[in-house]
């Protein structure tokens, strides 16, 4: 029983590592994540030019224009697909590496309960082999038993008889 005790403790601790380790690396990924979608230096660069025409604008219907200007920018630049690129694919490579993981420690998890689940039917068995061997010793006794005690009682009452 100690066994699969422990077997169970060890499987807990190592669902628990991973599950760490994976959030940590799901936070790692977040962290590089944020760090493309946050970088304004390549979306100024990239809008500069339309950024500087919108700014230009005055007069009445100024700020319609601005906003028709900055949209017309954001279509024609390719940098908000770069940054949805790379967002992506940091993203399939996290679901990869998460998956990947998974799968290997479900396969290590699942050998080594294979692996436990064999020894303790082998256990068993042997238990079971030795209470087959104690009741078949047992029946033994027992069937000697009632021979003997009427041996016994027929001595006694030839004793009895002599005395």
């Amino acid at each position: 029983m100690k066994t699969i005790l422990n077997s169970l403790n060890a499987m807990s601790v190592g669902t628990q590592k991973l599950s760490a380790d994976q959030i940590q690396k799901v936070n790692d990924q977040q962290r590089e994540i944020n760090r493309e979608f946050t970088s304004t230096g390549r979306i100024k660069e990239a809008m500069r030019a339309t950024y500087d025409f919108a700014g230009k604008e005055f007069g009445p219907g100024s700020y319609g224009r601005m906003i028709d200007a900055v949209s017309d920018g954001i279509e024609k630049t390719d940098v908000f697909n770069e940054i949805k690129d790379a967002i992506s694919l940091g993203l399939r490579d996290l679901e990869k590496t998460l998956n990947e993981e998974n799968i290997r420690w479900c396969q290590d998890i699942g050998e080594e309960l294979e692996t436990n689940i064999k020894n303790w039917i082998s256990l068993s068995d042997k238990v079971e082999q030795a209470e087959i061997e104690e009741k078949a010793k047992l029946k033994v006794i027992i069937s000697e038993f009632e021979p003997r005690m009427k041996n016994l009682l027929s001595d006694t009452t030839e004793l009895e008889a002599q005395l």
